[in-house]
């Protein structure tokens, strides 16, 4: 498979050589698309829009599917919001399965994006499509690409969704084992260990994880991955009564949080919400959740939505309020699932 960003060089070359304009303004359009991805992903979505109306009148397939997985990409990561994500993921796999896309780099990421969906919005209720479209994609990469990567971290994601802390530690360790170089997998892979580590109490695992998460999360040079990280080592100081420190590192994150363009998304408010638990601070935990929630509620996440009502259910509980309003819409919003009776086991045993 061949290097992509080699590949859109070369066609952003033979555009200038043959002169080709549209061409040309196809591929500038594509990378003022990326360059917008974090500060200003809407904006980054009309530049895509432009890119694929000249991918269209070239009737250039392969950058229509390049397009079409960045699209996602910046849906997924950067608005957090899956409306109409899984009808274009699922077309698009099913395209780039034909002969004519066999050498096109991208072709593997867009089934990473299919599966990404399905594990979004409902990961029990596609628990055997998840399945079948890991096999597929292992079947269909080999070690010494970076979707070999992608592919461990999609078998964490999943295995944190369906599987248990142990499970989740496991697939983390499998994970770190093939993302060496990379700051992006790397902080991804450590945030979900420091998370598993946290809910077990595995305090020493904890720290070192949450240090190799905030230090690769610097290299990655993303605001939202180095908030998560720095309110996880603020945890940590709170932890061992270092006060001070705790309060220094959670303003820190908070500020990186504040200057952040784009969708904050579930890590972050886990932390936070954790931060704040540990430390008492019980209402600061359920406006964090409280906030959180107002971000999912229309984006196409009911398996999200779902398990933050059940957190905010928690969190009242715990403080003595009323949540009768949240059980309600709860038992509405699983029906968006396949298997509603996963979540309505959780808030059996969470109200009982």
């Amino acid at each position: 498979m061949s290097d992509i960003w080699q590949w859109i060089q070369n066609r952003h070359r033979d555009a200038i050589l043959e002169r080709n304009d549209m061409q040309l303004q196809m591929v500038d359009y594509f990378w003022k698309m990326l360059n917008k991805m974090e500060d200003d992903p809407q904006t980054a979505l009309n530049y895509c829009m432009q890119s694929r109306q000249l991918a269209d009148l070239l009737d250039d397939k392969w950058f229509q599917q390049l397009l079409n997985h960045w699209e996602l990409q910046a849906r997924f990561a950067f608005l957090g919001d899956y409306n109409g994500t899984l009808d274009i993921a699922t077309k698009a796999a099913v395209e780039v399965r034909l002969p004519e896309y066999q050498a096109l780099p991208q072709r593997i990421c867009l089934h990473e994006d299919l599966i990404s969906a399905y594990v979004q919005q409902d990961p029990i209720g596609n628990k055997d499509l998840i399945q079948n479209a890991l096999d597929y994609m292992e079947q269909e990469v080999s070690p010494n690409v970076e979707c070999y990567i992608c592919l461990n971290s999609l078998k964490l994601n999943f295995a944190r969704t369906n599987g248990t802390p142990a499970d989740t530690i496991q697939a983390g360790l499998n994970a770190l084992s093939v993302a060496e170089g990379s700051p992006h997998h790397l902080t991804h892979v450590y945030t979900i260990l420091v998370e598993s580590a946290y809910e077990t109490k595995q305090w020493d695992k904890f720290l070192s994880w949450a240090i190799e998460a905030e230090s690769n999360a610097r290299k990655s040079e993303r605001d939202s991955y180095i908030a998560t990280t720095l309110i996880w080592l603020a945890l940590h100081a709170q932890r061992t009564a270092n006060d001070m420190q705790a309060q220094s590192l959670f303003q820190q994150g908070e500020h990186c949080a504040k200057r952040y363009g784009a969708f904050l998304g579930k890590q972050y408010y886990t932390a936070v919400t954790a931060y704040h638990e540990m430390g008492g601070r019980l209402a600061d935990a359920l406006n964090a959740q409280e906030t959180y929630l107002e971000q999912v509620v229309g984006k196409a996440k009911p398996f999200t939505e779902c398990l933050t009502y059940l957190e905010i259910i928690r969190l009242k509980k715990e403080l003595g309020q009323a949540y009768d309003t949240e059980v309600t819409t709860l038992k509405e919003r699983v029906h968006d699932l396949k298997a509603p009776r996963y979540m309505l086991d959780k808030l059996d045993k969470l109200t009982a």
